[in-house]
């Protein structure tokens, strides 16, 4: 446990790396479009006062190209052989 909270702490720091301005412009765009305060029931059937939709900044041109700038910088220089994910959350970002 404490090595996958060393590597999330080291991706976490290398995502820093990212343009101030690109971060800044993903989180402006995150709040825009994504962001919801309210009474939320989760999937897990917990409730939240916040929803986070990425769906609707990974749709968008200048959204998705954010994020995948704010990711490669995470992975940038990483050894691995295959990235993976739920796939019909994460098709716009393996598309790129």
């Amino acid at each position: 446990m404490v090595e996958i909270h060393e590597e999330t702490t080291r991706l976490v720091k290398r995502s820093l790396a990212a343009s101030r301005d690109v971060r800044t412009d993903l989180l402006e765009l995150l709040v825009q479009r994504g962001f919801e305060e309210g009474e939320f029931t989760l999937s897990s059937g917990e409730t939240s006062r916040y929803y986070v939709d990425g769906k609707q900044i990974e749709l968008t041109g200048n959204g998705l190209l954010w994020y995948g700038k704010v990711l490669w910088d995470m992975i940038r220089g990483e050894n691995f052989n295959a990235i993976s994910g739920l796939a019909t959350g994460s098709i716009a970002l393996t598309a790129m």
